[in-house]
């Protein structure tokens, strides 16, 4: 189900993404290519999920709670590739942005 939404509403779900875009490129510059790569992840599908709130998709429509899902999904391998580099078994050659991309 989905319902109009106002340019209000658009923009404040633009404005609560914000901070993720800066948290995006300090991942990409501090984490290491495995982490990096599930936070692009799980980046992509919370921007997707967003989009989908502004077109004016509702909590309870099957299109947002897939879109929850798929970042529920990426966030949760995002985690364990932080925990493995926390670790120091992610693979990545260890934390300090040596893996990153730009």
């Amino acid at each position: 189900m989905r319902h109009r939404c106002g340019a209000a509403q658009r923009t404040t779900a633009r404005e609560a993404f914000g901070p993720c875009i800066g948290m995006r490129y300090q991942m990409t510059i501090t984490a290491p290519s495995p982490v990096v790569d599930s936070s692009e992840d799980a980046f992509r599908r919370l921007r997707a999920l967003r989009d989908r709130v502004m077109e004016g998709v509702l909590a309870d429509d099957p299109a947002y709670l897939e879109g929850r899902r798929d970042y529920d999904d990426a966030l949760a391998r995002l985690r364990v590739q932080m925990r493995e580099d926390l670790r120091g078994r992610g693979g990545g050659g260890g934390s300090g942005g040596s893996g990153g991309r730009a």
